[in-house]
């Protein structure tokens, strides 16, 4: 028999749900279901079956914003796997290929105008709130999470001249704002450099074929392969030319 008491409790559940599901549309973002920490994670038996579970639901996905979209792609539960690869590079084309988020991600028209709000966004200097190694650590990565997004030939090739602009900037400003901490290492500040290269090849021809002259330049510009500080070296005095000549055009 259902009594008054239970009805109310059903009531009240319900509209607990409705809340919930209008918190869910208005902000767009996708919680994952099963992901690592959670018991349903431990029972899956391969690597395939735990790709299957993260895929995004093909009506929700087409159905988020942009910006939500980028963060569930940054809370991607199997992202760390990039490092698994001898490469960035390498390793994002992998995580391409088994996360239908980011294809659809790299898709969307206004998706460079939404990277640069979440990259203006982030500081460097802001490390030093971190209070253990383990989150100073997860910090790094999140630039790292970022920088790889935003390298993708994808939004380069196919973005206006005013929006690279801007991210060379954005770039080149944070690159000298890492230098200031030792957390951010050589391996740290990999996908910054690499972003900024390939900004910076697609911004300047003549700055282009001065790196194709530089076989260790033009090879990590290329693959993310064989970072050396006298890459760095060279691609950070070749921004800091060209900055000079886009702050004097302006």
């Amino acid at each position: 028999m259902i009594t008054v008491k239970k009805i109310i409790t059903i009531i009240l559940l319900s509209l607990l749900c409705a809340i919930t599901i209008d918190a869910q549309q208005s902000d767009n973002l996708y919680n994952f279901p099963i992901k690592p920490g959670l018991p349903e994670w431990k029972e899956l038996k391969s690597h395939n079956e735990m790709l299957g579970v993260l895929q995004l639901p093909n009506n929700v996905m087409k159905s988020m914003s942009t910006s939500s979209l980028i963060q569930t792609c940054l809370n991607y539960p199997l992202f760390s796997e990039l490092w698994a690869y001898d490469n960035i590079k390498d390793g994002f084309e992998q995580l391409k290929k088994d996360f239908n988020g980011f294809n659809e991600l790299l898709n969307r028209k206004d998706v460079l105008k939404e990277l640069l709000i979440f990259y203006d966004k982030m500081d460097p200097n802001t490390i030093n709130e971190k209070t253990t190694l383990r989150d100073k650590g997860k910090y790094t990565a999140e630039f790292c999470k970022m920088e790889i997004l935003l390298v993708q030939p994808e939004l380069i090739n196919n973005s206006a001249l005013d929006m690279k602009k801007l991210l060379f900037k954005a770039t080149l400003k944070k690159h000298e704002e890492m230098l200031k901490h030792s957390e951010f290492d050589i391996r740290s500040i990999e996908s910054n450099v690499f972003l900024l290269g390939n900004i910076l090849a697609d911004l300047d021809f003549s700055i282009k074929l001065r790196m194709s002259k530089k076989e260790k330049v033009n090879n990590f510009i290329n693959t993310s392969r064989f970072l050396e500080k006298n890459v760095i070296l060279e691609i950070i005095t070749l921004s800091k030319e060209y900055l000079i000549t886009i702050n004097t055009g302006d």
